[in-house]
């Protein structure tokens, strides 16, 4: 599809020395529509590995699996468009890597942005242009990202910036224009995190697209597109009925865009907390439904139980509202704390920046295990579960490895991971569809509430 980068590779050669057995280009097609195949292209640099691809939905649902072995110097995949199907909601689609060769293995994800027919709004894409990740089993920093296109196109003009510079920074911003098929940039680690991202934001013929490439300074296989959110979207803490002791864990909850997730139940109260999804992962709005009037939050406005609206921007600093029945302090920019005010029951509605550098809604309120008999929605359903905590695992092998548990869940074994957040307590990481068993969390996914 395109002539192999002579330089690029034989940088990548020299750090991989003598003992990488694999190492490879990925192109990833960055935006999809609807009725249209995923492309997917690998280049070989060293070794000649078979890769597994598991291509997911947010939910977890796998759509399309595949194997390729890298014999020829381009091995070109595609995802076909049955496995897409008819969708009504846009969607991120994550492809996991598993390239295996003698005793290596390397293991690694991308993603791609795949239109609904309804949110694109015409049949065809102005223009192919795929992501590319330089990877090896001797992966380290700095290593080689960039921007492809099927054939050269100076009306497509793209630009590119680290989300988060403490981790990682990049030798090219752009904007640029994709004349010569391929702009590379070289992605430097300046923290000690080994995962990243870089968003990358290209327009052609009126239409913008944006993704992120996914930077990876360690070989291993970490998921990125879920470290992504920084820390898990939910925690809650439960008891350990083999020592009664409390227990933080915690987990990542997707959907569709657009979906309400029934977050909370207050059944004594007839509170009730929805967050709405943004991009699949993040909230961008918060609702409270209450007996006397319905709450609503988003990322530049608010409304109380009265019908009242108001901005939420600068000019809110420290304010005090009221209604009959409830108390909003509106202590910055960023912060509103709801109390009732017939008890001390609070709700914090939060703006935080996430990892792919977006604004998105955080909510949170302080709950005991003794609290999760009265609550419905998931917090509560989680809560009513028995947990039984077993010893921990402690790897042998290196720092990029994680501390791991055993945990029984009504009778359901499943493993728990030591997640360590900056500034907050470490919690147990689950996957949270193992935690409902019988149930999955689409039984808390609404589409209009």
């Amino acid at each position: 599809m395109r002539q192999i980068h002579i330089l690029s590779f034989l940088l990548l050669l020299l750090a991989c020395g003598i003992n990488c057995q694999i190492a490879l280009r990925l192109h990833v097609q960055a935006v999809a529509i609807e009725g249209k195949s995923i492309v997917i292209v690998i280049e070989k640099v060293t070794g000649a590995p078979t890769c597994s691809i598991s291509t997911a939905k947010p939910d977890g649902t796998v759509i399309h699996t595949g194997t390729v072995t890298l014999t020829l110097a381009n091995t070109q995949h595609q995802i076909p468009s049955t496995a897409i199907g008819s969708i009504t909601n846009s969607f991120f689609a994550k492809s996991t890597f598993t390239c295996q060769l003698n005793s290596e293995e390397l293991v690694f994800s991308h993603q791609t942005y795949v239109y609904s027919q309804e949110d694109f709004g015409q049949n065809e894409l102005p223009g192919l242009f795929l992501l590319f990740i330089d990877m090896s089993s001797q992966q380290s920093s700095p290593t080689t990202i960039g921007v492809s296109v099927d054939r050269a196109n100076t009306d497509t003009t793209c630009r590119t910036e680290s989300t988060d510079t403490s981790k990682v920074t990049i030798d090219v911003s752009g904007p640029f224009t994709l004349d010569s098929q391929i702009v590379q940039i070289i992605a430097t680690k300046t923290g000690s995190s080994d995962f990243a991202f870089v968003k990358a934001t290209c327009e052609v013929a009126s239409k913008s697209f944006i993704n992120y490439i996914p930077i990876y300074f360690a070989s291993g296989s970490t998921d990125l597109w879920v470290s992504a959110t920084g820390d898990p979207h939910f925690e809650q803490v439960v008891n350990d009925i083999s020592t009664l002791e409390k227990k933080h864990i915690c987990y990542d909850v997707t959907g569709t865009t657009g979906d309400y997730i029934y977050i909370a139940g207050f059944s004594m109260k007839g509170i009730k907390i929805f967050g709405q999804l943004k991009d699949d992962y993040y909230m961008h709005k918060i609702v409270v439904q209450t007996p006397f009037g319905n709450m609503s939050f988003s990322i530049d406005s608010f409304t109380l139980d009265n019908k009242k609206t108001f901005a939420w921007n600068h000019s809110l600093q420290n304010l005090l509202l009221a209604t009959d029945q409830f108390k909003y302090h509106i202590k910055n920019s960023k912060m509103i704390v709801i109390t009732e005010r017939r008890s001390s029951f609070s709700i914090k509605i939060q703006k935080s920046t996430h990892g792919l550098g977006e604004f998105h809604l955080d909510v949170s309120f302080k709950t005991v295990p003794e609290d999760y008999p009265q609550m419905t929605g998931l917090l509560g359903d989680v809560g009513k579960k028995h947990f039984t905590f077993y010893s921990m695992i402690q790897s042998n092998r290196d720092e990029s490895e994680f501390k791991s548990v055993a945990v029984i869940v009504n009778n359901n074994l499943i493993r728990g991971r030591l997640q360590n957040r900056k500034d907050q307590i470490s919690c147990w990481l689950m996957d949270i569809n193992d935690i409902l068993k019988p149930f999955k969390i689409s039984n808390y996914l609404l589409q209009k509430i």
